[in-house]
C-alpha cells in the first residue's frame, strides 16, 4: 500500500491534469484503490480539472487569515 501511495503521489506531482484512469492505468492499479489513495491518503480532491491538496498549508493559512483581517480593517475604518 505504501508503495502504491508514493508511485500515485509522484504521478500527481509530475502532472496534476491526470484522470484517474489514466493513473490507473499506467501504474497497474484498479481505479477505485487510486480514488481511495488520493483522497484518504493523499487528502487531494479535483478543481478544475487540477488535482489540488484539501487543506491549505499553515503558512499559506496564515497568510489567508493576514489578508482577511487587513480587509477587515479596511472595511471598520471606512464605516467611521
Amino acid at each position: 500500500m505504501e508503495e502504491n501511495i508514493r508511485r500515485i503521489r509522484e504521478e500527481l506531482l509530475s502532472d496534476r491534469r491526470l484522470k484517474l484512469e489514466e493513473i490507473s492505468v499506467r501504474l497497474e492499479i484498479p481505479k477505485t484503490t487510486v480514488i481511495h489513495i488520493i483522497h484518504e491518503h493523499l487528502h487531494m480532491k479535483k478543481v478544475s480539472e487540477i488535482w489540488v491538496p484539501r487543506l491549505l498549508p499553515s503558512v499559506q493559512n496564515e497568510h489567508h487569515l493576514m489578508c482577511c483581517q487587513k480587509i477587515l480593517e479596511l472595511c471598520c475604518g471606512n464605516q467611521k
